[in-house]
């Protein structure tokens, strides 16, 4: 197939990223033919890593893009892989499209961190006066998807935008669509408030920090929860101290 009618193909499922709703249909389509090209089932690797999250594809490619346009190069063919960056990745699949995006780049870089704590859900001991569905919601982060989950907390945060526990579960919801910097926002919203989730919000700030590459400001906000009132939380933080600070 020309190169520039393949690109097309591709391209046309690069400007979907503007319609998140008609993508997830076309990808929902394009699984089902399996005779679909290797350069397809790359951007639905790509899809798939980021959990449909639109807006993180965007600035993955872009990103990317902007990597390779700043190596040096040379040769007319190259000059044209350049120019198609986000296509060059994908036709590499998965695999180059993480080697790219994490390996040597700046202090910013996001880190892979295992024996990461994962949030339970709503504990039994949260006040039955609110009117809340919080069942609804957390139904709709263990069994639905990420964005089926945040259309369920956009609903409650219309009613109940500075209720402690809607502040938490925003953190979680937009963690868990890869947006980092809304989810610490929300976490940080938390801690000024009298929350139970007080653990919780101060340990995913430390992991937000941990992530970009702050290893000593989140090595301190981990040692403030080395006695946590959460065990799970306690038990977590222990281990990255010992397994990861411990040299620091």
């Amino acid at each position: 197939m020309p190169f520039d009618t393949f690109y097309m193909e591709l391209n046309d499922l690069k400007l979907l990223l503007q319609n998140p709703e008609h993508l997830k249909n076309v990808v929902k389509k394009l699984r089902l033919d399996t005779t679909q090209s290797e350069e397809i089932k790359g951007f639905i690797s790509l899809y798939d890593h980021f959990h449909g999250n639109t807006s993180e594809i965007e600035k993955y490619l872009s990103e990317t893009e902007k990597l390779f346009k700043s190596t040096s190069t040379s040769g007319k063919k190259y000059f044209v892989l350049l120019k198609y960056a986000a296509v060059f990745l994908i036709i590499f699949g998965i695999g180059s499209l993480l080697y790219f995006s994490y390996s040597g780049s700046n202090s910013k870089e996001k880190l892979e961190i295992a024996g990461l704590y994962e949030d339970p859900g709503i504990p039994i001991y949260m006040s039955e006066e609110t009117k809340i569905n919080w069942a609804e919601l957390m139904f709709a982060i263990k069994e639905k998807t990420t964005q089926e989950a945040e259309k369920v907390w956009l609903k409650i945060e219309k009613s109940a935008a500075k209720n402690d526990t809607t502040l938490y579960y925003g953190g979680i919801v937009y963690r868990n669509l890869k947006d980092s910097k809304k989810a610490n926002y929300y976490f940080q919203l938390n801690l000024k408030t009298e929350s139970v989730f007080h653990d919780q919000s101060l340990y995913f700030i430390a992991i937000y920090t941990w992530e970009n590459g702050q290893l000593k400001k989140a090595r301190k906000l981990l040692m403030e929860l080395i006695n946590a009132e959460n065990l799970d939380i306690r038990e977590a933080v222990r281990k990255h101290l010992k397994n990861d600070f411990s040299s620091n």
